[in-house]
């Protein structure tokens, strides 16, 4: 739990961390990995759904299909 954590809190430096922050995949189930990155960070992690592992799949469906929709619109092949 704490390499993982580790890991994430060297990858969370390349973008700007703001209270309220909300962690989704499947490492957010992990309540290890969780309690030690809200330690680390010195602030509360939320999740947004009961399944968050599902919001990467989500985006990426919405992501496809909006490229689905430009390639028929422009003719061009995915």
């Amino acid at each position: 739990n704490d390499a993982v954590a580790r890991r994430l809190l060297s990858m969370s430096r390349f973008v700007r961390i703001k209270p309220e922050l909300c962690i989704t995949g499947g490492v957010s189930k992990n309540h290890g990995v969780v309690t030690r990155l809200e330690e680390y960070l010195q602030m509360k992690l939320t999740s947004l759904s009961e399944d968050p592992q599902l919001a990467g799949a989500i985006g990426a469906a919405v992501f496809a299909s909006l490229e689905y929709q430009k390639s028929k619109e422009t003719g061009s092949s995915l």
